[in-house]
């Protein structure tokens, strides 16, 4: 969604007396790629929650902000619910280190998203040219097995992971049982040498997968 699209649609919601909440979770990966201050798009809404986790890499935590209004009843709800948490501060030095010395380098998971989305069309994948540090892409047409096989190969025979629910708790597969859509997703722990490497494993494992020209 565009600034444009933002500012559209909160003016709409303002007519009909309405409050608008941004879910910024990926507010800073949005900032990097649109050269944005995150108060460009957050001035417009009533509230906004930012994720200190997705993107900047801090073990846990989100923040939200609004007027005095509006956070004295969040407060309110999280105390009927539940939802304190004592004893935070380690959380918070995490969360501060995070806001300080990581959004300077979003850039670097965004140009990797770039190579990926290149190796992966150069592969015979579908890809949606990214935006941020998100490819979606659709496996090669004339793939003859799931992905996930494609996925147990890289995981039994080039020791490369990709799924982070592959193999979990009751076994869910990540991929769906006839998936045609596939989201990677760069970031901090998935330097350049990681995209490398799962372009070589895939160019080493696809060819047996494909159906061959007669």
């Amino acid at each position: 969604m565009s600034l444009e699209q933002v500012q559209d649609t909160t003016a709409a919601a303002r007519t009909l007396g309405l409050d608008t909440h941004l879910d910024g979770a990926r507010l800073w990966n949005a900032c990097t790629a649109t050269g944005h201050a995150p108060a460009d798009f957050s001035c417009h809404f009533d509230t906004v929650s930012v994720c200190l986790s997705k993107g900047l890499g801090a073990p846990i935590g989100s923040v939200l902000s609004g007027s005095s209004k509006h956070i004295d009843r969040a407060r309110h709800f999280r105390k009927l619910y539940g939802g304190g948490w004592r004893q935070a501060g380690i959380l918070a030095a995490a969360g501060l280190h995070a806001l300080r010395e990581h959004r300077s380098r979003l850039n670097e998971d965004h140009e990797n998203a770039i190579q990926l989305a290149d190796g992966l069309a150069q592969l015979g994948f579908s890809v949606k040219p990214p935006q941020t540090n998100m490819v979606w892409c659709a496996p090669p047409a004339d793939l003859l097995e799931p992905f996930e096989t494609v996925a147990q190969r890289l995981r039994d025979e080039e020791r490369i992971f990709i799924g982070s629910a592959y193999a979990g708790p009751g076994r869910r597969n990540p991929f769906g049982d006839t998936s045609r859509s596939l989201r990677f997703v760069t970031h901090m722990q998935t330097p350049k040498r990681a995209v490398t490497a799962l372009l070589a494993g895939l160019a080493k494992q696809l060819p047996s997968l494909r159906v061959r020209p007669l």
